[in-house]
């Protein structure tokens, strides 16, 4: 589908040339063995599919037995764009990446897998008045089909959704909630599979790579690797440059009540609110959540513990929101899960192949002095070695694009994105920043 906005008119993106130091990788040579993915989350699960359809083959290397395991394990994702109706690279990629997701989704329904959960559809509520003229300017910038995206006061949405809400909003047709477990296992279920924790990768004399668990030992020693650990990739990635910062987010599961039994589609109001639709052994649940906050907030042991005052500082959210709704809920006891996420500095993606970091700094050392861009050469790569992650909260929307096209690139296949947007989630974008400010 062809998105038309104001986004997409302020240049044309296909004459865009790459500059470079965010220039392709030589295409992803394989030899005698699989493709290495590190991490069997939204992210690894995403690529390996895309590799496998295109003919490689790819070993899923992961320290949980099942595939999704950590934020990748949550009992339900949103599938929700977050758009803007000014101009932004975030905005335009979430917009690709939203469409992208549905029909990927979809496909796999097509396919025999039961990946959504609930009735179809999400809705995105405005909190006050000025949110309110906010959502319907977004509204205007994009020419989307009302199957894809529609403006709604307060009784049509009410409508739509099965209570009460104070504001309008934005209802996407297409959107609603997907079942992590059940999305994995759809899109890298051809993937062999090794069960172990990889806390290094090492550069063979001869070439790719060798990849190592706590205690020293081989885990597997492949010729390409993609890095597609979540949180974890950070340590993998200490020193190549990618910041990849670890955020805890929790969320809590609450039994359905006369009123809430009635919602039927996902709302979003600054938190997020499901549909009784999580099956679990006491019966439906509601998701609510999810809180968001930087690891370092916590000791390193105490991130995955429940917290009550997390609970309750989304539960106000909905107070403000739709009290009727946060009253039937207070006095339930909630249970939940916590969980890490990676996110990056400017909330896009690390998608690409990693950088030869001193080469970056002796080939860009100069870069902020103005120097003509096609005076400087090529960018240098770690070759064979890729890196697929800061996904942040949104990986269910953003993974499966974000996997097609860095497949498209480790296969030499056109990409899916012009080129503003492969620099926008380039994982050397970060040290290009640094060496422009002369801090490289």
């Amino acid at each position: 589908m062809v998105i038309v906005s104001m986004e997409f008119t302020k240049t044309d993106d296909e004459a865009v040339q790459l500059s470079p130091w965010f220039s392709l990788a030589p295409i992803a040579e394989t030899t005698d063995g699989p493709i290495a993915v590190v991490g069997a989350g939204v992210a690894g699960s995403a690529i390996a599919g895309a590799l496998i359809r295109r003919g490689r083959s790819v070993v899923l290397i992961d320290r949980d037995h099942t595939l999704s395991g950590a934020a990748s394990g949550n009992p339900l994702a949103g599938v929700t764009p977050r758009l803007s109706a000014r101009p932004s690279l975030y905005g335009r990629f979430q917009a690709r990446a939203y469409l992208h997701a549905v029909e990927a989704y979809d496909r796999l329904t097509r396919d025999g897998h039961a990946v959504w959960r609930g009735a179809r559809g999400a809705f995105l509520g405005a909190r006050d008045a000025a949110d309110e003229a906010r959502m319907a300017a977004i509204a205007a910038a994009f020419e989307w089909p009302e199957s894809d995206m529609v403006l709604l006061d307060a009784a049509a949405a009410a409508t739509r959704t099965g209570v009460d809400v104070p504001w309008g909003g934005l209802w996407f047709d297409r959107g609603g909630s997907v079942a992590p477990a059940a999305v994995c296992r759809a899109l890298g279920g051809g993937a062999a599979r090794l069960t172990a924790a990889v806390a290094a990768i090492e550069e063979l004399p001869g070439g790719g790579y060798r990849l190592v668990d706590g205690g020293g030992a081989t885990v597997l020693e492949a010729a390409v690797v993609v890095i597609a650990g979540g949180p974890a990739s950070g340590e993998l990635l200490r020193d190549l440059a990618p910041p990849l910062i670890p955020n805890r987010g929790q969320l809590s599961l609450l039994p359905a009540g006369p009123l809430s039994a009635a919602l039927k589609s996902a709302i979003s109001f600054g938190a997020y609110l499901s549909p009784a639709v999580v099956r679990t052994a006491a019966g439906p649940r509601h998701m609510l959540g999810a809180s968001y906050g930087r690891l370092d907030e916590a000791a390193d042991d105490d991130w995955s513990t429940f917290r009550a005052e997390d609970h309750a500082e989304y539960l106000s959210a909905l107070a403000v929101y739709a009290p009727d709704l946060s009253r039937e809920f207070a006095e339930a006891a909630p249970v939940g899960r916590a969980s890490l996420r990676a996110t990056t500095p400017d909330q896009l993606p690390i998608c690409g192949p990693v950088p030869d970091v001193p080469a970056y700094r002796r080939d860009y050392a100069d870069i902020r002095h103005g120097r003509p861009v096609e005076s400087h050469a090529p960018a240098t790569y770690r070759r064979g070695l890729y890196v697929l992650g800061g996904l942040g909260s949104r990986g269910f929307q953003t993974g499966p694009l974000a996997a097609e096209v860095l497949a498209d690139q480790m296969t030499g296949q056109p990409s899916a994105l012009p080129a503003s947007l492969l620099a926008a989630i380039h994982p050397g974008r970060f040290l290009i920043r640094a060496l422009k400010r002369g801090r490289g």
